[in-house]
């Protein structure tokens, strides 16, 4: 527990005083950035945290509308700093091929095809032991 004053001591010779209450402050922050938010501080650390963050951000301005009722259905506009900084990750020398990666995982959609005879053959082979309890399993 911290008292409201303490001495504290700084090399060998210098101390002073400080009131704790003057240097600590409470702040509370969201686990989830706001887009709309230009304060991207308390969201901006290493390069793989800060992507995280701007993944989290640019899919709700996309998928989310906004709530004013002069904009409704209207996406949400992520403050500049958003943008920037995307721009920054994926322009990266070092960490620009993952960012791009995981920026392209957003707009992937998975279409799924028809398997080939062929591949059907190679995964199951000619017979396919099971049993009716599992094919009825299988079907609903």
């Amino acid at each position: 527990m911290i008292k409201k004053k303490q001495i504290f001591k700084i090399g060998p010779t210098m101390c002073g005083e400080f009131n704790a209450s003057s240097i600590l402050r409470e702040h509370t922050y969201l686990g989830t950035p706001d887009p709309t938010n230009a304060d991207a501080r308390p969201f901006v650390g290493t390069k793989r945290r800060t992507i995280s963050h701007v993944i989290q951000v640019l899919p709700r301005c996309v998928l989310t509308t906004n709530t004013d009722r002069n904009r409704v259905g209207a996406p949400l506009q992520p403050a500049p700093v958003w943008v920037w900084l995307r721009q920054q990750l994926t322009r990266d020398p070092q960490f620009g091929e993952l960012a791009r990666q995981l920026m392209a995982g957003l707009s992937y959609r998975n279409q799924p095809v028809k398997l080939t005879p062929a591949s059907v053959e190679a995964l199951y082979g000619h017979q396919i032991y099971t049993s009716i309890s599992k094919l009825e399993e299988f079907l609903s």
